[in-house]
């Protein structure tokens, strides 16, 4: 089939200005979507984010060899066409919010920083290509910086939250108590919940990778269990789910470390020294569409990258943080009682869905009956009305083989499914 020559010329006119912008759009996706995949299941909202995960690689990738055929020896648009190829890098970094999709991604750590030697290959080639021209190489470099940051802390997260590194962190660290476990439950509303909530988080993060955790941890945190009521439990559990996820599936665990804040720091100077320094150059032979595109990838980093900011900063990650930072003292407690404050006012918490993807009986059977779709809704509403007590039932110890399980006892309920 022949295409008309009118939509091939305009096809060869936008490619670069539409994929470009398509790749910036998928990253404002990410950041902002990616944290709902542990306190959301709806089906549209994961599908989003999946393809718009796949399709950022696939995307930047793809520019990134355009711009390098796109290179004209005799165009004075060569270097704004140099200046992009780092926002591209910079891009495959990955926002935030999201690094892996799946636990499988995490081993994929190893071909993913030998993918940032290739890109980096063929972003200084486009840049070599722009030379003797020099009016944007200060900028240019500067994102270059910014974006070989982000890549390498992506590919260091997921290393880090590969089996393998995950199983050995446990094993060096697993042979002493958490320190911020407390003999006794603390008011669920405190901030303390959370700082406890990272201690049982530690001390069941050996569970993840079938390591045995040493018996006096599983005392310590059983007299702690005992304390709480179902509804504590479920909380805390909830609580301890959000960490796991933010330190199997995004950057909290490099970006919430000295080095990671002090690279955060870099990054914005970086960003708006990068800005301030494409202002200042002269554009009056640039093509004016290169121009406005280029604003719009800077204006957009430097809004994600404070966005970006503002969630490390209001984080349960950081509160933790500031309250076992003994050099604070009382400035440390004062400052996370100000983030939990302005977090009830602005943010609505929910640490996890409440759901796990396994089959419901209830529900089943109820599909088996061809009920309509309003008066299933209104049967289920009913049971769950019915079983509101749950969330008053205790946890009672059984011991078994020198180890502590709990069972969760509750009335039973029967039903025929025909």
């Amino acid at each position: 089939m022949d295409i008309p020559e009118k939509y091939k010329q305009l096809w060869s006119d936008w490619d670069i200005h539409v994929l470009i912008l398509l790749s910036l759009y998928v990253q404002i996706i990410l950041i902002f979507l990616g944290r709902l995949r542990k306190t959301s299941t709806s089906i549209w909202i994961r599908m989003l984010i999946w393809s718009s995960y796949l399709l950022a690689d696939w995307v930047a990738d793809f520019v990134l060899g355009q711009l390098s055929n796109a290179m004209d020896d005799s165009s004075s648009s060569n270097a704004i066409i140099a200046y992009w190829a780092p926002f591209l890098i910079l891009h495959l970094g990955g926002p935030d919010t999201i690094i892996a999709y799946s636990m499988e991604d995490n081993e994929l750590w190893a071909r993913h920083l030998l993918g940032l030697i290739y890109e980096l290959i063929v972003a200084f080639y486009v840049l070599f290509r722009s030379l003797p021209n020099t009016r944007l190489l200060s900028p240019t470099i500067l994102i270059f910086l910014v974006a070989i940051i982000k890549y390498v802390e992506r590919s260091y997260s997921l290393y880090k939250a590969s089996t393998e590194n995950f199983r050995s962190s446990i094993s060096s660290s697993a042979r002493k108590l958490p320190t911020n476990i407390s003999s006794t439950i603390s008011n669920m509303e405190d901030l303390n919940s959370l700082n406890e909530a990272f201690g049982l988080y530690s001390a069941c993060k050996p569970f993840f990778v079938d390591v045995i955790p040493l018996v006096e941890v599983y005392e310590k945190t059983g007299n702690l269990i005992k304390e709480m009521t179902a509804k504590e439990v479920l909380i805390m559990t909830g609580m301890e789910l959000n960490y796991a996820f933010d330190e199997l599936y995004t950057k909290a665990t490099v970006n919430h470390s000295r080095v990671g804040y002090a690279l955060r720091a870099l990054c914005s100077i970086c960003i708006l020294l990068s800005f301030s320094l494409f202002v200042l150059v002269p554009k009056d032979d640039f093509d004016k569409l290169d121009v406005v595109i280029t604003y719009v990838l800077l204006v957009a980093s430097i809004f994600l990258d404070v966005m970006a900011t503002i969630m490390i900063l209001f984080s349960d990650w950081m509160i933790v943080t500031l309250l076992n930072v003994k050099k604070l003292d009382n400035w440390g407690e004062w400052l996370a009682k100000h983030i939990a404050r302005i977090k009830r006012v602005w943010l609505k918490r929910r640490y996890w869905s409440g759901e796990m993807p396994q089959l419901n009986l209830v529900s089943n059977c109820l599909k088996n009956f061809a009920l309509i779709r309003a008066p299933r809704l209104g049967i289920m509403d009913w049971i769950k009305a019915k079983l509101s007590f749950v969330q008053e039932i205790k946890l009672y110890p059984s011991w078994t083989t020198g180890f502590e399980t709990y069972t969760l006892h509750t009335l039973q309920l029967t039903s025929t499914c025909n």
